[in-house]
């Protein structure tokens, strides 16, 4: 396997504002066009395939002690932010290539794919940790009482780190870093189109996806998204790995319309 334990070649996430903001249109109307495609193949009854992808020799779950009680970035919730980091994972042993969960996580939190801010602001950052360089920015955005003469005083008026979103170009950005062809983030690395994923695991492959979890698991109070990799289809329903529960199964239109990204990996 390669080495590659810095996992330097990853592609940081903060790139400037105007690529950014195209990026974003783009994964907008890519995604548009998917829920069409969704919605077009309940709409006629399609039937999906029975299929096996690529399943991977091990599985990374929430609940192996390695990490259970290690923090994730800024913001120390692992049930928002890790699925994605265990999908990475996943992503990287496909590619041969060798880091540790660990250090993986560090390198996805250095380099800006998790985005905070502090409970009683509304300014974002990506760095690792919250300082007083992130409090000092938050306070002169949101205006602040005279009194607040210590740094202990900031912190306890802004509030602790909690979570915006986890930048799932992660995702992207290791499948166009580490595939064996040249590809374009987004533009190539999604697909719109249901059939050609069905098209993508006959062909030896899994689907990394993020789903909606409250269509995901049936359950309206779940309201946060959530990482799984699709890696069969059998009799109408879909064999999904879940690093909160390991292996599980549910219909395959219910995971289509819980789907609102699904990736293409590329060899």
């Amino acid at each position: 396997m390669e080495d590659l334990d810095s996992l330097g070649c990853l592609t940081p996430c903060m790139i400037p504002k105007i690529q950014y903001e195209a990026q974003k249109d783009i994964a907008k109307s890519m995604a548009e066009i998917w829920s069409r495609s969704v919605k077009n193949e309940l709409e006629r009854g399609g039937q999906a395939p029975n299929v096996v992808g690529y399943i991977p020799d091990a599985i990374y779950m929430a609940s192996n002690p390695k990490w259970q009680e290690e923090q994730f970035g800024a913001v120390n919730d692992k049930e928002h932010f890790a699925c994605l980091v265990f999908v990475a994972k996943q992503l990287l042993d496909y590619y041969n290539i060798e880091t540790s969960m660990l250090n993986l996580r560090d390198a996805v939190v250095a380099k800006g794919y998790r985005t905070w801010r502090f409970q009683n602001s509304q300014k974002t950052f990506c760095s690792p940790i919250a300082t007083s360089k992130e409090a000092m920015a938050a306070l002169e955005e949101k205006g602040h009482p005279t009194d607040l003469d210590s740094i202990e005083k900031i912190f306890e008026y802004l509030g602790k780190p909690v979570s915006v979103r986890e930048r799932h170009i992660l995702l992207d950005n290791i499948i166009a870093d580490y595939c064996h062809k040249r590809v374009v983030q987004v533009c190539e690395t999604r697909f719109m189109h249901v059939v050609n994923m069905y098209q993508h695991l006959k062909e030896g492959h899994f689907v990394p996806m993020w789903v909606e979890n409250n269509i995901y698991w049936n359950d309206s109070d779940r309201k946060e998204k959530h990482c799984i990799i699709l890696v069969a289809i059998q009799n109408q329903e879909a064999i999904v790995i879940d690093s909160s529960v390991g292996y599980r199964r549910l219909p395959i239109n219910q995971l289509l319309q819980a789907t609102t990204v699904a990736w293409k990996v590329y060899q």
